[in-house]
């Protein structure tokens, strides 16, 4: 039975049957690359960053992009900024990066280069490149877009909008977002969902942090009644000392 005349077809029919790199290779990899536990609150949320835009790379439709780069790095390092010591964030980063195929270096560049643009930018100058109009890097990603009928949507792109559009003081709103996706023709359903998450593991966030700050708050509390109670008896016992020589 031959397979049908479709343009889905004709466009990635010759990879039926190819070798698919699974996610448990991606998970291994990364493993190898960071030996060390993640911390249990983190946990998840780097597995499932592995994980989904794992699936998004081995997508025969996927297209690497400033807007995906955008929103994969300014998810993660958002998520991961009070990941305690010094840089460790960037090492997690650079292993995820490189267990799913791609390079830490180009999409940490390319992120900020769009963020960077978009902080100078008004809406009236995100409605513009999101029709593809001006020399932008985000004209560049819409015009690729509306050029390939089978551009594959991702969480991580609808994130890179979403950064995009906060670095450029646009309102995030249902609204907004269904609005600049629609003009490539991408599912408004799917893009205001990922909206919500998105605002949703802010918040958690913000709470974890927030606990995270009265956990040290009271810890160092604690060590330092204990220093005192410590430099106390260390006074008593020299007061003894003192006293038993005179």
């Amino acid at each position: 039975m031959s397979d049908p005349d479709t343009p889905l077809v004709k466009r990635f029919g010759s990879l039926k049957g190819r070798d698919v790199k699974p996610v448990s290779e991606s998970m291994m990899s990364f493993c190898k690359c960071y030996p060390k536990p993640i911390l249990p609150q983190y946990r998840t949320l780097v597995n499932d960053l592995i994980q989904s835009t794992h699936l998004s790379v081995v997508d025969a439709r996927f297209k690497y992009d400033a807007v995906f780069a955008t929103g994969l790095h300014g998810i993660f390092f958002k998520l991961m900024r009070s990941y305690p010591g010094e840089g460790e964030e960037k090492v997690i980063f650079d292993c995820l990066m490189n267990c799913i195929d791609l390079d830490p270096a180009q999409v940490t560049a390319d992120a900020e280069g769009l963020i960077s643009w978009a902080k100078s930018a008004s809406e009236a100058d995100l409605e513009e490149a999101m029709k593809g109009e001006g020399s932008s890097a985000l004209a560049a990603v819409a015009n690729a877009a509306k050029e390939d009928e089978f551009y594959l949507y991702s969480k991580n792109w609808g994130l890179g909008l979403i950064l995009i559009m906060e670095a450029a003081g646009v309102e995030t709103s249902e609204e907004k977002m269904e609005h600049f996706v629609a003009l490539l023709g991408f599912p408004a359903g799917k893009a205001k969902q990922d909206l919500l998450q998105y605002k949703e593991v802010l918040e958690k966030t913000a709470q974890a942090e927030q606990l995270f700050k009265e956990i040290e708050i009271r810890e160092k509390k604690k060590m330092a009644d204990r220093l005192e109670e410590k430099a106390r008896r260390a006074l008593e016992e020299a007061a003894k000392v003192e006293s038993a020589i005179n």
